[in-house]
């Protein structure tokens, strides 16, 4: 694995927030050796490290919070689904006896 690599790169576009840089949309990627790059096309150019690294939690955070969603759901599913097989149980049995 080269440092080169793309490590992460972000969901959405964004555009570039140096004044000169203004009006350009690309996303933002990290490469293995840690450095933030911004790319546009198949080109890259430097960009702030701290926002790109905020971009970078707050994309990854609302990532986390989606799947802890999706576990829930799933988890709250299953025990429905627990919940109304043996509510099921209970009435066939009523009306065996």
């Amino acid at each position: 694995m080269s440092i080169w690599d793309n490590k992460w790169s972000s969901n959405q576009l964004y555009e570039h927030p140096v004044p000169h840089n203004n009006g350009i949309i690309g996303r933002i990627v990290r490469f293995g050796s840690g450095a933030y790059r911004f790319q546009v096309g198949s080109a890259y150019m430097s960009c702030p490290q701290e926002w790109a690294a905020r971009i970078e939690h707050d994309e990854t955070d609302v990532t986390r919070k989606i799947r802890q969603a999706i576990d829930l759901l799933a988890g709250t599913k299953h025990a429905f689904k627990s919940t109304a097989v043996e509510e099921a149980r209970k009435i066939l049995e009523a009306i065996i006896k």
